[in-house]
């Protein structure tokens, strides 16, 4: 049957006889079969399609660990999934359900040609023209995104985009401040904690408390509110408090550098930067080109991992290894 239908296609089977449709012992037999022309539900197609991926691809095991579509596919793919795989292997093929809803429109409408009020993520990225259309990027996207809840129906349009890209150059300040006052940090520049002053040693505190909340928040798929945590913490905590506090020792004098200061500034910039990668990748990504880091010691055979196949071999604890050099021992003892 899969040979007929790779050489004629699936139109084979309401045109061909049943007899040719038939091969082997089954073609002698051709008498007791008849074409079925009931038509199985499109969504079973796609409802099995865990039996094809889940398993069989490196990677992708089963149960998946999620599965994510819109408010529409309750009684659709998650459903037609659901059953599938029940049948055949006695539970779900999913570990957790994420359903999300819509996008609309700025006055609340549903998207639609006929309407001609689609928002085109490309145009919102790239730009039309500099009044009415101007370009935002990709990560300001990227940031409404993270901002709205999407269990609910969200709305987008240019004066969403400029709302976000004033939070985004807000955020882009007050990373900017902590590099330009770290330009001649060093890793081995650490503090001990009991020589910290103490509003220091509150400012790390709080900054233990920022990235608890973030995890917890990341675990639950709580994305918005990491939005609003990383906000709080960012323009409260830091830009209207301790940056203010701050700013003695930080212009008093070359005194206070390397020093408390730098230690606490340097914690704050990489775990700010750590936090917003998935986020902001291209902000991040340009934090990382200016911390001033020590060069990389070059390697030769930059490529030899690909004559290997492709895996690279490392060695138990390189990794960690890896990163006390970028972080600092010290960051990662504590």
């Amino acid at each position: 049957m899969a040979a007929i239908i790779a050489e004629k296609g699936s139109d084979a089977w309401w045109y061909m006889k049943v007899e040719d449709l038939l091969s082997g012992r089954y073609h002698d037999e051709a008498s007791n079969y008849e074409t079925g022309t009931d038509t199985m539900h499109v969504g079973i197609d796609s409802g099995s399609s865990w039996a094809a991926m889940l398993g069989k691809r490196n990677g992708l095991h089963f149960p998946a660990d999620l599965y994510l579509e819109g408010t529409d596919q309750q009684r659709g793919w998650f459903q037609s999934s659901l059953l599938t795989s029940i049948a055949i292997n006695g539970r779900a093929p999913y570990i957790g359900v994420i359903v999300h809803a819509f996008v609309l429109d700025e006055k609340g409408l549903k998207m639609s040609k006929s309407l001609g009020n689609i928002v085109d993520p490309y145009t919102l990225i790239r730009g039309k023209n500099q009044k009415k259309a101007p370009a935002f990027g990709a990560d300001v996207l990227r940031l409404w995104a993270s901002s709205v809840d999407y269990t609910n129906d969200v709305m987008i349009g240019p004066q969403a985009q400029h709302q976000m890209s004033d939070i985004y150059r807000k955020l882009r300040g007050a990373l900017r401040y902590l590099l330009g006052n770290l330009h001649d940090w060093r890793t081995d520049d650490s503090v001990p904690y009991d020589d910290l002053p103490r509003i220091d040693k509150h400012a790390l505190f709080q900054l233990e408390i920022f990235m608890k909340n973030i995890m917890e928040r990341d675990e639950n798929y709580q994305f918005f509110k990491i939005f609003q945590i990383i906000q709080c913490f960012v323009f409260l905590d830091l830009s209207n408090f301790y940056f203010d506090v701050a700013k003695d020792r930080l212009y008093v004098g070359a005194v206070a550098l390397p020093g408390e200061v730098a230690e606490l500034l340097a914690r704050q910039l990489l775990s700010i930067s750590r936090v917003i990668s998935p986020i902001l990748p291209h902000l991040a990504e340009d934090v990382w080109q200016n911390l001033s880091l020590p060069p990389w010691k070059m390697v030769p055979q930059r490529d030899s991992f690909l004559k290997r196949g492709g895996r690279p071999r490392m060695k138990n604890g390189l990794l960690h290894l890896m990163k006390r050099s970028i972080f600092g021992a010290k960051f990662l003892s504590e």
